[in-house]
Order: structure tokens, then sequence, then C-alpha cells
């Protein structure tokens, strides 16, 4: 079959965000949805470099991806959609996901046509007081509940839509009681049951206080996948206690919490199934391979980290993938007046 010759127009006419580059990363077509999506004028775009789209905490690994892609011809992220931010011309980061398909033209060159589908942000929770010691980053994309959720037979009365609406806006509303864990997740039993008595989920809890000083997290599991601690030095422990049955399975079983202290600058990352477990792999070795992957990033800054979780381990599944990556800091202290410099401004005379 005789290739075309490479035609801009088709980018331009298309109606998704698409972007277009030669083998030298430079972009040769951008459409107008691309274009307004990141802040400018498709005509401005055209000839720069794609790192101009890109945040520059990925720029290494972009030039390093695609040098790769040049020499062997193997990428792991063409014809799959990747989870990954755009970087907005005035600076803000845009969660997409990112399609690319590569065009052979008879002139030889290769083009990469890139489509960019935004995702939408989680609704904002209802204000509840906090002190604002622990970062966060949003989650890139929509949330969905875990796939045991998702899976489950629901009753003909209800529609799958307005249970998942109900039973998350029951989880909403106990979370704000600030409940001991274990009776937090024994009322879900009960919501189950009353919303609908044939299904189950996973759920993990977690409330982070401060005792004497120090970050402790109060926790609680109903079947799902442990949470992982990974301190400043890079080592790392999944948090196994306090776990139990998934809610829904038997709601006069007790359930069981924990507490583990969370050392200054750890991260604490909560992850659905979707983040790890790959067809032909075995769940240990999958968790081995997030600690190794959490260790490599644990002095990242906290965006850097949710995006290299993402994109480490999204390329290698069509599941979805939701995370929560908390980091507790201590308040900066004050600065203590320098005694040298009150005697040297005149106070001894």
């Amino acid at each position: 079959m005789d290739l075309a010759p490479w035609d801009a127009s088709e980018v331009e006419a298309a109606t998704v965000p698409t972007v277009a580059a030669d083998d030298g990363n430079r972009i040769i077509a951008v459409n107008d949805p691309a274009a307004s999506l990141l802040g400018w004028q498709a005509h401005d775009l055209v000839g720069q470099r794609l790192t101009a789209v890109i945040p520059e905490h990925l720029c290494k690994r972009h030039a390093a991806a695609f040098s790769s892609l040049l020499l062997t011809g193997e990428s792991r992220i063409l014809g799959r959609q990747i989870p990954v931010p755009a970087l907005h011309r005035d600076g803000r980061v845009i969660p997409v996901r990112l399609s690319i398909q590569t065009q052979e033209a008879v002139d030889g060159r290769t083009v990469f046509v890139a489509q960019l589908t935004t995702t939408t942000a989680p609704p904002a929770p209802p204000d509840t007081p906090r002190d604002g010691r622990h970062a966060t980053r949003p989650v890139p994309g929509p949330v969905h509940l875990p796939t045991t959720t998702r899976k489950t037979t629901v009753g003909p009365s209800r529609a799958v839509p307005e249970w998942l609406s109900l039973f998350a806006d029951a989880g909403r509303a106990l979370t704000g009681t600030l409940d001991p864990e274990e009776r937090l997740q024994r009322r879900l039993d009960v919501a189950s049951h009353t919303l609908s008595p044939q299904s189950t989920a996973t759920c993990v809890y977690g409330l982070v206080k401060c005792d004497g000083g120090a970050e402790v997290l109060h926790h609680s599991s109903a079947g799902h996948l442990p949470l992982l601690m990974t301190t400043q030095e890079g080592e790392t422990r999944y948090l196994d206690a306090g776990r139990g049955l998934l809610i829904g399975m038997d709601p006069g079983v007790p359930r069981l919490s924990a507490r583990d202290p969370l050392p200054p600058h750890s991260t604490l990352l909560l992850f659905t199934d979707g983040l790890i477990e790959r067809r032909g792999e075995s769940l240990d070795d999958a968790m081995v391979r997030l600690r190794r992957h959490t260790t490599d990033q644990a002095r990242a800054p906290l965006d850097v980290f949710c995006d290299e979780m993402i994109i480490k381990f999204g390329a290698d599944t069509t599941d979805d993938i939701a995370l929560l990556a908390p980091r507790p800091t201590p308040p900066a202290r004050a600065a203590r007046p320098d005694r040298a410099g009150v005697r040297d401004n005149g106070i001894n005379g």
C-alpha cells in the first residue's frame, strides 16, 4: 500500500486536540482545539520543540524516551492511552490522556501524531477543618470506585449511577464525623447492605493525627491493597495491619484498625489495584515493583512523585487508576535571633 505524503491539514481539521511532531522533536502541525487547550495560538506553536508543552520535571524523561524510540523503533506508549500532564502556556499543569501514533511519509520522515483527551478533575470535597500541614496533589482525572464495586451486580430497582452516588454521599458524611476507623467501616457495611445488599467494595480509610508533636496515621482497610509508606531516605513499608473483609461481605464481623507513625517528609501512597495489577504477573511481584519505584522517587516533589507513578505504571494497563499521596510536612520553625548579631548592633555598647 502506498503511503500518502504527510498532510498537515488532516491534523488541523481534526475535532480532537491533536499535535504532530517530526523526528527532530519539533511541532509541525497543531489544530485549534489543542492550541486552545494549551493556551497558545496554533501558528505560535508550529516550529517549537515539544518541550514547550511538557512540564519541566518530565522533559528529561521525554528526551530519553524520544531518543530511544528513534534508535529502536519501539516505545511503551505508542498505541496506548497514557495519563500525563501537559503544560499550559501560563505554567499550569493540565491532566490529559495522551495517545500517540506514527505515520511514515513517502519521503522517509516519521511523523508522530498525538491526540490529547482532557480528563475531568474530581469535585471538590466539602470544607472541613484542617491544619494545612499536609501537602497533597489532586488526582489527575476522574476518581472511580474500586474494580470490585464496578463489577458487582446491582438490583433492578436501582441504577448503578444512582447507587454509586448514594454510597459516595454516605461515605463523605461518615468521614466528616471522624469516628474511629473500625466504626466508620462498620457503618459503611450497614450502608452497603441498605443501598445494595448484593454488592461489595474495597475501602481504605485513614486519619492523620498529631500525637505529641509526631504525625500518626490511624487506618483501617476492608479488602483493599495495603498503603505504602516511603520515607525521605527511600525506605519502604506496606502498612498491613488493620485489614479485614470487603465492605458488604459480613456486617457482623468486627473491624480492625491500626496506628503507624509517619516520619516527616515521608510519602504515604494510597492506590487502586489498576495501578499495579498486570496479567501474567503475581501480585507480590507487582508490589515489589511499586516499592522499588517509590524508593527512586522518595525525594521528588509531590507532583513529580505522582506523575512518575502514573507514567511508570499507566502505560501497561487499560484499567482505571486512582492514587492519593499525602506527605506530612513539619511546620516551619521561627528563626531565633542571632546573639552575635545583636551585640554587633550596639546592644552591648
